[in-house]
Order: C-alpha cells, then structure tokens, then sequence
C-alpha cells in the first residue's frame, strides 16, 4: 500500500539524509515525515519520543504514524525555520525579542524533555520551527535517554566540548547549543564555526574572546561553560526568557509574522514540519542562502 492513500495535494516541500518532508490535505493540512523503510527504526524511535512527551510544550504534535511501502509521520504543518529567518534577514541577526521567544520555547520544550532522562542531541537552528505564536523545538528523532560516549551527535557548530571530546553526553549538551544557537540568531553568524573534526579547538580559540552583554548575553554565558551549565529549566525563568511576551515568531524587522517564510537556506519550502525538510549540504555542512 501506498502511504499517499488517503491525502491529496501533496507537494514534497523538503528533503534530507533520512528522509521527505511533504505538505498534504487529510481535512487539515498537515505534514508528512517519510523515511524509507531502510530506516525504519529512525522513524519508530521519534514517534515513540513524541509519545513520550506528548502534553510538551514547544514540541511538535505526533497526529498519527504508520508503515506503508514508508514509515510515516503525520504532524501539524508548521512555519518556517530560525534559519530561513536569519537568512530573510541578510545575517544580520534577528529582533531581540524574537530571539528572546526562541530561548524562552526552546527552554520550555528541554526542560519538559530533561525531566523525564531525554536528550534531544540536535538543537539547532534548522530544527526550530516558527507557530502562530512561538516555536517548536522539531525532529526528536536523535533524541535519546542515554547516549553513549564516542556516539555521532549534534552538529558540529553546536556540538558541547564533553561530546568533541568523547566523554560522556548529559542533558547539559542542549544547553550548549542553545547557547550557540541564541547568539546565532542575535549576530547572524555561527560562534564557533569550524571544520570537521576541529570543533574542541575552535571552542578553546574562540571562547575566550567572547563579550556578553545585557541579559541576551547573561543567557549565553550560562549555556556556553564547561561546568554548572545553566539548566533547561533554570532557563524557562532566567531573566531573558521570563518576560517573553506570546505572538513573537523569528523574524527580521518586522513586527508582524506571516505563516510563510521566505524560499531560502536550509528550509527549502515555504512550510516546514521537520528539520529533515532541508536540502543537501555544501560546504562545511551548512547549506548555502539564496539571496535576491
């Protein structure tokens, strides 16, 4: 059978290593996650996550998996990415505000998942979705209740000095994305950008000469220390966060957030559900903007 049965005006609006991303009408749009069943286990594995944590907030809604000639995922079609944002805004950064939204979700979504021993292990910009009135943390599908030492996790420009390094990954190596990903988003670029295997020394070389300024920076500085790593759930009240007004999603100088975002980056549709609905990299592993 073919997991296409049942829907109609299905539009693939993205690819990635593991699988399609596909827009589709079953009475609501929705999105579909369809990873081939090769790699089966990867889908079983984020249907049972997002059962887990079902009642999350910021997490994506599971509404239905199945295995036809695909393993299927259905969820709400959501907006677009922090990353298609960033590039809208000619990396320059987005509104403070924004970003605040962002750390205030975000933190919400791992503090919900830490209590209950997961690890999401891919926190990143492609993998924050903008909603009606805030963000999703998506693609759990890498998450795990205990992952090993020596295991590939998290990408590299987001990677925790612990996981470069081989010891043994804790919920605190969210956090240290978190903190990239925040100053991502507030400076346009990527803070420790690096090339493969080279992610421990960049961290060494460029921490140092980090500022933090303001309660933005607070934040950061928190996230981004080998040892008392600011908490997911210390973050949901940390003074950055904590004030957040609802309704803000990511984007550059404009205070109004339409469902679509622009057909740029890594988000290579206008409605993405999964951080899988990314087209193939180019260099360094980020894919380039196409800029107008």
């Amino acid at each position: 059978m073919s997991w296409r049965e049942g829907y109609s005006e299905i539009v693939q609006i993205g690819h990635g290593a593991f699988g399609r991303v596909f827009a589709a009408t079953a009475g609501d749009r929705v999105a579909l996650k369809v990873i081939p069943s090769s790699l089966g286990w990867m889908a079983v594995r984020e249907a049972a996550t997002l059962r887990a944590l079902v009642g999350a907030p910021s997490t994506p809604v599971l509404l239905g998996y199945f295995k036809a000639d695909s393993h299927v995922l259905e969820m709400p079609l959501y907006g677009p990415t922090t990353y298609s944002s960033l590039c809208a805004s000619g990396f320059v950064g987005l509104e403070h505000d924004a970003v605040a939204a962002v750390a205030a979700d975000v933190s919400a979504a791992l503090a919900f998942a830490h209590a209950r021993a997961y690890i999401h292990c891919d926190v990143k910009p492609e993998n924050i979705l903008a909603t009606v009135d805030g963000y999703v943390l998506a693609d759990w599908g890498n998450a795990s209740v205990a992952p090993k030492a020596g295991t590939y996790m998290q990408s590299r420009y987001y990677r925790a000095p612990e996981v470069a390094l081989g010891r043994p990954p804790t919920s605190a190596i969210d956090m240290w994305s978190l903190g990239c990903v925040i100053r991502e988003l507030l400076t346009g670029h990527p803070v420790f950008k690096c090339k493969r295997g080279d992610v421990a020394n960049t961290i060494a070389d460029v921490l140092p000469t980090m500022r933090f300024v303001g309660a933005s920076g607070a934040f950061v500085k928190a996230c981004l220390v080998y040892e008392d790593r600011l908490t997911a759930a210390a973050a949901v009240v940390h003074p950055f966060t904590a004030w957040r007004p609802r309704g803000t999603p990511a984007r550059a100088g404009s205070p109004a957030s339409p469902r679509r975002g622009p057909p740029c980056a890594r988000s290579p549709g206008t409605d993405v559900a999964l951080s899988d609905a990314q087209p193939p990299t180019t260099g360094g592993g980020r894919q380039r903007c196409s800029q107008q």
